[in-house]
């Protein structure tokens, strides 16, 4: 299953479906639950070699949906994602996978 979720979207061509698969509040909590882990382990593996046999059919069963949208539908979800948790989930902004990968991006290119 760890296999087949990083074929899906760790490697696919379209940053945005990468992006409406993170930013997905189940896919989200699962993955902060993640990063936590891995990182209290020294970042030994990868997150995902955490997950629980529970965790990763979630994380398959969305990997799958997300991996077949059109990237402009992917694109949408995404944002929609995003703006819903930063009205439903003041306490966790600036800090899900999605937002700390994305600003690292941001902070490194700005001069």
């Amino acid at each position: 299953m760890r296999e087949e979720i990083v074929e899906l979207i760790d490697k696919h061509w379209n940053s945005w479906v990468k992006a409406a698969f993170y930013s997905d509040p189940q896919v989200s909590r699962i993955m902060d639950r993640l990063v936590a882990v891995w990182q209290e382990n020294g970042e030994e593996g990868r997150p995902i070699d955490y997950a629980s046999e529970d965790e990763l059919v979630i994380l398959l069963r969305a990997a799958r949906r997300y991996y077949l949208l059109d990237p402009k539908r992917a694109m949408a979800v995404a944002l929609a994602n995003m703006g819903r948790e930063d009205e439903d989930n003041n306490v966790r902004r600036g800090r899900s996978l999605f937002r700390r990968l994305f600003s690292r991006g941001q902070r490194e290119a700005s001069p």
